[in-house]
């Protein structure tokens, strides 16, 4: 009996320091990573301080796993927007990843393994159940996008565009994370056709639409500067069909201009109004870039990683240039300038008002038959009382705005002193704050009447 438990008790402590052994002896795949063909593996370990370090390695091993599915998705990835644009590549990497790891299933725990520090888990998946999956996901896939693309056709060929648009990218979210379907190649095919069908009639239709302006060279009388309307129609070259309820964007190229950009929808007759509240004053001709709204029309989808929305927003080119060319104002000038009655040798204010006139894009004439405008300026000094031994002079002027002689403003300034040692350079002094005040309470009003700025420009 005796004999029994000593022998019961050796193998039990036989039993127990192999097991011991077990625990603390590394597992090859731990410190040698395992390549097998017929698998995708996963392996990866957890701290064990974690409150939850088992999840964690199981998390942290199936994201292994996906990523190695995903490098071989990536390296079969042929369109050449990933390839080159390294900000799409990542994005489009994180979301193939993203979605293998939803699609994750038929996984299996090969092993796991811990010391006193770290808790390590095995897991792999057979390449050929996840191949047979993904077949099966990707034929209904394309299946369903084929529906988009028919019903994109549809849609354009009855002229509602911008649904079709979303159709075809519609499609294209069913069926880019298996463009890389290397591994059944008549499928593949299928479903590389359609995204280069959707592709090519997407680009097509791009290709036909015509923006039509009056004239490419507009040019504008004078009285036409303010809340000008830019009309355009908006077609496809082909089927004349309007393309209505599209967005299109007005950027200013060159000049200066104040547009209203509240509507920018194309109606359902094809026509699109730019309304533009004034022109710029320091140049004549303003050059005008309308386009394709590309930022409405796909942002929602390059956020989203949308292949077809990403690969053909830097590629298509729809636009027109406009340029718009205000006619020359003229401007004839006749000013009576005095000093205590006596015609002063230069005129000071004509001076002024000339060189102003002149940086904000009007012509001075000396030929009053071509005249848009003529300004007439009165002006004279008088003496006042000597103060402080030093002599004050009073300047009163008028200036006058006709058109077609008609008076059309009329500005007085009254009484604008000047004090100095002699009557001479009081009177100068007078002058010279008049032309100071003109900055604030002439010029503006001036353009403003010749119809050249509106209350809204400064």
């Amino acid at each position: 009996m005796k004999t029994n438990i000593k022998y019961f008790l050796v193998v039990c402590w036989a039993l127990f320091k192999i097991s011991a052994q077990a625990q603390t002896t590394t597992p090859e795949w731990v410190t040698k990573y395992p390549l097998n063909s017929d698998y995708f593996i996963g392996i990866t370990y957890a701290d064990k301080k974690l409150d939850n370090y088992m999840e964690a390695a199981k998390s942290k091993a199936l994201q292994s796993l996906a990523n190695e599915i995903t490098v071989k998705i990536i390296g079969q990835t042929s369109l050449q927007t990933i390839e080159i644009n390294q900000k799409v590549k990542q994005s489009y990497i994180s979301s193939v990843t993203t979605e293998t790891i939803k699609e994750l299933e038929g996984y299996e725990l090969v092993d796991s393994w811990q010391d006193k520090q770290q808790y390590w888990v095995y897991y792999r998946l057979s390449k050929k159940d996840y191949y047979q999956a993904k077949k099966d996901k990707a034929n209904s896939a394309l299946q369903i996008a084929k529906n988009y693309v028919m019903l994109g056709m549809e849609s354009f060929n009855g002229a509602n565009y911008k649904q079709g648009l979303n159709y075809y990218f519609m499609a294209t979210n069913q069926i880019q994370n298996y463009l890389y379907f290397e591994y059944d190649i008549e499928l593949k095919q299928q479903i590389n056709a359609l995204y280069q069908d959707a592709y090519k009639n997407v680009s097509d239709f791009y290709a036909q639409i015509n923006i039509k302006a009056p004239s490419q060279h507009i040019k504008l009388k004078p009285y036409q500067l303010n809340n000008y309307i830019l009309s355009l129609n908006i077609q496809n070259k082909q089927s004349l069909k309007p393309i209505a309820n599209f967005p299109f964007a007005i950027k200013v190229v060159s000049g200066q201009a104040n547009i209203e950009t509240n509507n920018k929808l194309v109606n359902e007759n094809g026509n699109l109004n730019f309304k533009i509240n004034s022109f710029g004053t320091k140049s004549k001709v303003h050059s005008f870039k309308i386009s394709i709204d590309k930022d409405d029309l796909f942002n929602e989808y390059i956020k989203s990683n949308n292949l077809l929305a990403i690969d053909l927003y830097k590629k298509i080119n729809c636009e027109t240039t406009i340029e718009i060319e205000s006619e020359s104002l003229f401007v004839f000038i006749k000013s009576n300038e005095k000093a205590f009655n006596i015609k002063t040798k230069e005129l000071f204010l004509a001076n002024a008002i000339k060189s102003y006139l002149l940086q904000n894009g009007v012509s001075i004439t000396n030929n009053l038959s071509e005249a848009n405008y003529c300004l007439d300026i009165e002006a004279n000094t008088t003496k006042g009382n000597i103060a402080y031994d030093m002599q004050v002079v009073y300047l009163d002027a008028i200036i006058i705005l006709n058109k077609s002689k008609n008076t059309v403003f009329t500005k007085n300034f009254n009484g604008v002193k000047g004090l100095k040692a002699t009557e001479s350079a009081a009177s100068y002094e007078s002058y010279q704050k008049l032309i100071r005040k003109f900055e604030n309470e002439l010029y503006a009003e001036l353009l403003k009447e010749m119809g050249l700025i509106n209350n809204n420009e400064e």
